[in-house]
């Protein structure tokens, strides 16, 4: 069987489809034969019109910031419904909510049909007798809008939508609204996937395919129970990754592609979230059980990818890295001597000796989850840690030479500003050495959250599509509320003028963080601080005898009882009112930040190994 799979637009231009890549292995290895189209590096190159005004950089600002907003799905709506579909009231949302890109959106909009016929000949000229359309985020309208065209010039060629945006109640409200669609895989695909080509090899029937959604014999929607099943992690596919390579590397878009990457696979699911989903996140869907591929599988997989493509730029796709690689895979790539430069998620409690072993092995950039400085707000999330062991945490990848790639949420049912905000906005001007956030954002109630699956966390039942969608699809309220990922609702927690405050400061902190170092030195018995951050008076601090002791012990963060039980262990009887005092002076100085009575200094070591830069677009650089 020829199986074509597609990936529109709007996915990122600088790495390879993780769902297309992994399937193609799995579809491989069971004797079929499979074309990858990477359509977005097309549409990249469609957009390659200087008498229309438009660019690749076009495609960038819409896949980079118009989920938020459906730009990307509205673009394509002129190919799925009719050319100017509800443009007057599209383009007065997109005015209201600031959306700065409007005239781009529009030429590309009616530009679509020219370019979703394009890609219906390049998919009939592979000879299908089956296409796979990957739909996450903004890929839902463009994918539908190829299926349709599809449609009307081969009535009889199946077509499966699958991807992030197919999972439970979604996928199947899409099947129902777009008969264009003969399947849809909801899930992960591997399973799935596998068992449908059996299906249609007469193997088995239809409706034994899992979590599939089907049509019977009179086109109406079938839908098989939704029962996900995840992939087992020694099962997990090494990804198929050339013919993105191939591709882009011939691409007359690739000026505007300022860098590729690896984008590997060695995870899936979240560990933590088995035992304390984060109640914002909406990520895995019905799969958040962990797996991870067994090491060696992993480092195969690795080596053979930076040895064929010659790329050291690795981003992971996992969720969260699991804990036993710090003593399998990355020792593994730290003895393999290349300068690779990986990004993966992590959690943020990671201790010293743990860092270390990341950043040996080439991992320079992380997501580690920080999201607040306060524990109110973090104990709202259920992220099992506190506002000052998140700015030792930011400390610590700071001395380690790891950047983390984090944003500052706010908005949750039950904060309250002086509680939970003003005393981090008042300490918010000492960190301006440390690592800051990309922006601060109200929280997003997304499908599969905790917030949107348990209403007595404070968000209720009273939410809504997000505003785009109604303009997008010409659905009901309730095929919409199926179809959405993303839901409006009531605002919880500080309200918009209050958040201001918390937003101005933050921007402060990312002007400085370039311009500004809090370092200190350890000789003999002192500790000198050089405070040379931006906003504070030049000085040095220099520290001896007990203050020293208790600076040091402060590197990790401590109540005023454990810090003195510390220092009792250290053969320091320093007693309580001298340490207060003093840790009060050092607040005032800015040199230890508190949360919630816990402590914990700000200075890094003189020699850290490396200083990441941060740039406004979030890009990561060697200082």
């Amino acid at each position: 069987m020829r199986i074509t799979l597609v990936n529109m637009p709007w996915q990122a231009l600088t790495w390879p489809s993780m769902a297309m890549s992994a399937l193609d292995t799995v579809v491989t290895d069971l004797g079929h034969e499979v074309t990858q189209l990477y359509e977005n590096l097309n549409y990249a190159e469609h957009c390659l019109d200087a008498a229309a005004g438009l660019s690749p950089a076009d495609y960038l600002a819409i896949s980079s910031g118009g989920f938020d907003y459906g730009v990307g799905e509205w673009v394509f709506t002129s190919t799925l419904f009719e050319p100017g579909w509800r443009q007057p009231e599209f383009t007065a949302y997109l005015e209201r909510v600031g959306y700065q890109d409007i005239g781009p959106a529009i030429a590309l909009h009616h530009r679509a049909p020219e370019f979703v016929d394009q890609v219906v000949e390049r998919v009939l000229a592979t000879g299908p007798d089956l296409v796979g359309l990957t739909t996450t985020f903004e890929q839902n309208v463009p994918s539908l809008a190829v299926a349709l065209r599809l449609k009307q010039r081969r009535p009889d060629l199946p077509i499966a939508l699958g991807g992030a945006n197919c999972d439970g109640d979604m996928g199947a409200a899409l099947h129902r609204n777009f008969p264009q669609i003969n399947f849809v895989v909801r899930g992960e695909g591997e399973r799935p996937l596998t068992e449908l080509l059996e299906a249609m090899a007469d193997k088995r029937g239809f409706e034994s395919v899992t979590s599939l959604c089907w049509r019977d014999a009179h086109g109406r929607s079938v839908e098989n129970p939704y029962k996900p099943v995840g992939t087992p992690g020694p099962a997990l596919p090494i990804a198929t990754i050339r013919p993105y390579f191939d591709h882009v590397h011939r691409s007359p878009a690739r000026p505007w592609i300022s860098e590729t990457f690896l984008r590997l696979e060695t995870s899936r699911g979240c560990w933590w979230g088995e035992k304390r989903q984060c109640t914002f996140c909406g990520l895995n869907g019905g799969s958040i059980s962990y797996r991870s591929k067994p090491p060696e599988r992993a480092w195969k997989e690795i080596s053979e990818a930076v040895t064929e493509f010659g790329i050291l730029d690795v981003t992971m796709t996992d969720n969260i890295l699991d804990p036993a690689y710090l003593r399998t895979l990355l020792p593994q790539l730290a003895e393999a001597g290349w300068d690779l430069r990986i990004f993966y998620e992590v959690k943020s409690n990671l201790k010293p000796d743990e860092l270390a072993v990341l950043a040996a092995a080439g991992v320079v950039s992380v997501q580690p989850g920080i999201e607040s400085l306060a524990s109110g707000p973090l104990s709202l999330m259920d992220k099992g840690t506190t506002g000052a062991a998140q700015v030792r945490a930011l400390r610590l990848f700071l001395e380690h030479g790891i950047f983390p790639l984090w944003n500052y949420l706010y908005g949750f049912p039950g904060e309250d500003w002086e509680r939970d905000y003003a005393h981090v906005v008042d300490q918010i001007p000492a960190l301006v050495h440390l690592p800051p956030p990309k922006r601060s954002n109200r929280l997003s109630l997304d499908r599969f959250s905790p917030l949107f699956l348990r209403p007595e966390l404070g968000i209720d039942e009273r939410r809504t599509p997000a505003e785009w969608y109604g303009i997008v699809y010409p659905l009901s309220e309730s095929e919409l509320a199926d179809i959405a990922y993303a839901f409006a609702y009531t605002p919880r927690g500080i309200d918009d003028l209050t958040a201001k405050r918390l937003s101005d400061v933050i921007a402060h902190w990312q002007r400085a963080y370039e311009r500004s170092a809090l370092n200190y030195r350890l000789d003999a018995d002192e500790v000198l601080i050089e405070d040379r951050r931006e906003g504070w008076p030049i000085r040095d601090h220099v520290l001896r005898g007990d203050e020293a002791a208790i600076y040091l012990t402060l590197a990790r963060h401590l109540a005023l009882p454990a810090l003195q039980a510390a220092l009792r262990a250290g053969g320091y009887d320093i007693d309580s009112k001298t340490v207060k005092d003093l840790l009060h002076r050092w607040r005032t100085l800015g040199l230890v930040y508190e949360d919630d009575g816990v402590w914990v200094a700000l200075a890094v070591p003189a020699n850290v190994r490396e200083r990441m830069s941060w740039k406004e677009e979030g890009e990561i650089v060697a200082a």
